[in-house]
């Protein structure tokens, strides 16, 4: 039988207690981390987004940031302002961190070929393959 006693004190332990319904994203962790030491942490709120399904500013309104708050620190929340922050980010030097950023984790320098995946490009239907 549990004590009355017991049941208030892990009661009150579990009041200070949150679930996170975003846990999952601590599997790329490492990479994350990777950001912050290359200056990029800017970029890890939309990065995380995307690794979560969100295609767009749009489907970020779904995501649960107080929970994504809790694992990556202050966060965007307004998709006004997110939008301001992305077009303020939106430089040349930022892309260039990010692709060389892309580089690292890929291991260019090791490797040789690189695959391109033409899905952006419009097919008519008129080749059997792909050409780029």
């Amino acid at each position: 039988m549990i004590e009355k006693n017991n049941c208030k004190h892990s009661s009150n332990q579990n009041e200070n207690r949150s679930f996170n319904f975003h846990l999952g994203i601590l599997f790329f962790s490492p990479y994350l981390m990777q950001l912050m030491g290359q200056e990029l942490g800017f970029i890890k709120q939309w990065l995380v987004s995307v690794l979560l399904g969100a295609l767009n500013i749009e489907q970020t309104k779904v995501l649960h940031f107080k929970s994504l708050g809790s694992m990556l620190g202050k966060v965007i929340k307004k998709l006004g302002n997110q939008r301001l922050r992305i077009k303020e980010l939106a430089t040349k030097e930022n892309i260039e961190k990010i692709l060389k950023f892309n580089g690292t984790i890929v291991g260019v320098k090791k490797i040789k070929d690189f695959y391109y995946d033409p899905h952006s490009i419009h097919y008519t239907g008129f080749l059997k393959t792909l050409r780029v």
